[in-house]
C-alpha cells in the first residue's frame, strides 16, 4: 500500500484499520512532508498510532536526494512491514 496524499494519511490508514489489524497489507510506504507545504501536515506518531499496536515495524525508508535544496519541503517515505515480512527480514 503506498499512500501518498498530502497530509491526510492518517485517514487513509484508519480508513484501512481492518485489513492492518489482520495483517492482510505486506507492505505500507507512507510519504510524510514535515513542512506546512499543506493544509494538514503529519508526524510520524500519526502514523506509527496505527501500525505499531497492529504489529507493523519500520523496515526501511526511500531516499529523495531533492530535499537537498534549501528552503523545499523536507518529505521522507517511510516503509513499514508486518509481522511476517519483519520476520522473514530478519533472518
Amino acid at each position: 500500500l503506498k499512500i501518498d496524499v498530502q497530509g491526510y494519511a492518517p485517514e487513509v490508514l484508519e480508513g484501512s484499520i481492518n485489513m492492518i489489524k489482520e495483517n492482510l497489507i505486506d507492505v505500507i510506504e507512507v510519504e510524510l512532508i514535515l513542512s506546512d507545504l499543506y493544509e494538514k501536515s503529519n508526524n510520524i506518531y500519526d502514523i506509527e498510532k496505527f501500525l505499531i499496536p497492529n504489529n507493523y515495524k519500520l523496515i526501511g525508508q526511500v531516499k529523495n536526494i531533492s530535499n537537498i535544496k534549501i528552503n523545499s519541503p523536507f518529505s521522507i517515505d517511510l516503509v513499514y512491514g508486518n509481522k511476517y515480512i519483519y520476520e522473514m527480514l530478519n533472518k
